[in-house]
């Protein structure tokens, strides 16, 4: 039976077990308390539960406390709306899979992102992730320890050990989306976020970028994460083509130009190309740093995020201003400042859209 939690307002959890006592904070998010050790709760002004424009919530369960918080440092800035922060130490009570049970039982929670050293119960954890996935709850876990030295640091850290070959054929079983990068696991839980509703159907995915090089650089790093660039069809080509220069190109990647994108902004080229019958997806290749040309396109940007049927991420391949972070956090575009955490974001995305429904179809 899955742990019974009683209902609380509270966003966070500090939990710290030991053989003897159990301690257990847990902050309330209207008195921004937040009995925490983390730097990165110093900012009082900085809530759990952000305005989230209607969009899904995170969840993190962590059995490092510090590392719990620092999913949390790192989603901010992309406007990610934390339900809960659960850390749960050496798990000498409840473990990690109870609070993940809990979370999904309550059905407030659309991604959860995991950092365990052990899994104590896999009865408990396979039973989770199965209602996991039949809900369409993505799981992204960074299970620690697969080294002889991450394992020796485990063991002295929470005493905890596993088979590591064991674990990942049940995440496999059940659809779990497996990361060792912090940044990674939060950039594919911004995209599971955004694009949940409108997971890419395979791997083939259109490239629009502004700059040839960037278009060539997401190409190759798209090939890296196992996706297809396929030529567009000739009525998307055409209808591109319209708005190009000489020196541009309609293919896949799409060579828009700057030119081009002057004229008429990005949203349009990244609508063109979603439309190809040949693609499953788009990546949109910005350049964030100057506002203007992003300002310019909002209207349209916000029409995108809201309409698109298929997903739209966008990779900025310079350092973007706060100000279009902002924008595009509001048109619910994921944006990412790693190339190949944007393509394999794309291949997550697609590679759980095919196992959740493989997984329903069977039973």
């Amino acid at each position: 039976m899955p742990v019974k939690i009683p209902p609380v307002t509270v966003r966070a959890f500090d939990v710290r077990a030991s053989s003897t006592a159990k301690t257990v904070g847990m902050p309330r998010n209207i008195a921004a308390l937040c009995p925490t050790f983390s730097p990165a709760m110093d900012a009082g002004d900085v809530p759990l539960l952000p305005p989230n424009r209607g969009r899904g919530q995170v969840a993190v369960i962590s059995q490092s406390g510090g590392m719990g918080f620092a999913f949390f440092d790192h989603g901010r800035p992309k406007d990610l709306s934390f339900r809960y922060i659960v850390t749960t130490g050496n798990e000498a009570c409840l473990e990690a899979s109870d609070f993940a049970e809990y979370i999904i039982d309550e059905g407030k929670t659309d991604v959860i992102l995991m950092l365990i050293e052990d899994i104590k119960n896999i009865a408990t954890f396979g039973r989770m992730a199965e209602k996991a996935l039949r809900a369409g709850k993505p799981l992204i876990v960074n299970r620690l320890g697969a080294s002889e030295a991450g394992a020796r640091a485990i063991r002295a850290h929470t005493a905890a050990g596993g088979d590591d070959a064991a674990y990942r054929a049940l995440f496999r079983k059940f659809g779990i989306i497996e990361s060792n990068d912090l940044d990674e696991m939060v950039d594919t839980a911004a995209a599971f976020i955004a694009m949940g509703k409108r997971l890419p159907a395979g791997h083939r995915v259109a490239i629009a970028s502004s700059s040839g090089g960037g278009g060539a650089w997401v190409a190759d790093a798209c090939a890296l994460a196992g996706l297809d660039m396929p030529v567009l069809d000739d009525a998307t080509r055409a209808k591109i083509d319209v708005y190009l220069p000489p020196y541009g190109c309609s293919q896949n990647p799409i060579d828009v130009t700057a030119q081009a994108i002057h004229e008429r902004g990005y949203a349009e080229f990244a609508r063109l190309a979603a439309s190809s019958p040949n693609v499953d997806g788009v990546i949109l290749v910005v350049t964030g740093r100057h506002p203007r040309f992003l300002i310019e396109d909002r209207d349209h940007l916000i029409a995108l995020g809201r309409d698109s049927r298929k997903p739209v991420l966008l990779w900025s391949y310079t350092r973007p201003a706060t100000v279009c972070v902002d924008l595009l956090n509001e048109a619910g575009l994921p944006l990412f400042t790693n190339v190949h955490n944007c393509a394999r974001a794309m291949r997550l995305m697609a590679d759980y859209r095919a196992t959740r429904e493989a997984f329903l179809k069977g039973h």
